[in-house]
């Protein structure tokens, strides 16, 4: 069982490290087993790692990072931007609703019902 100082608010519920951990994995779209090969680890290994079981050590973050993992959010439940800015839950949802779409193929129906204006310059 992780302990508690490994968990953080995030909205009502608690995250743990680890649930994040596998999140940025999936959002990423990689295997485990790529990742774990990647950290010079086993499988088995980064999926107790995922599920609490083990500590997410520092060669498996690194390793995410260099994806393009956010490991700030990993580590303390903020999603932030380049700048280093923190997104509000507000702007996190938007941005889910974005991806959804966007993955979806709804962006292409968007541009051609806005008359141009999403591929058009400023």
């Amino acid at each position: 069982m992780p302990s508690v100082s490994s968990y953080v608010k995030c909205g009502v519920a608690k995250v743990h490290i680890s649930e994040r951990f596998k999140q940025e994995r999936i959002r990423l779209k990689k295997t485990q087993m790529t990742l774990a090969m990647a950290s010079g680890i086993r499988q088995e290994h980064w999926s107790r790692m995922e599920t609490g079981r083990l500590p997410v050590n520092v060669k498996a973050l690194s390793v995410m990072a260099k994806l393009g993992a956010d490991v700030h959010y990993i580590l303390t439940g903020d999603r932030r931007l380049g700048s280093g800015a923190v997104l509000t839950d507000e702007e996190l949802g938007l941005l889910k609703l974005f991806h959804s779409v966007r993955d979806a193929g709804g962006l292409a129906t968007i541009a051609d019902d806005d008359g141009g204006k999403l591929n058009s310059p400023p």
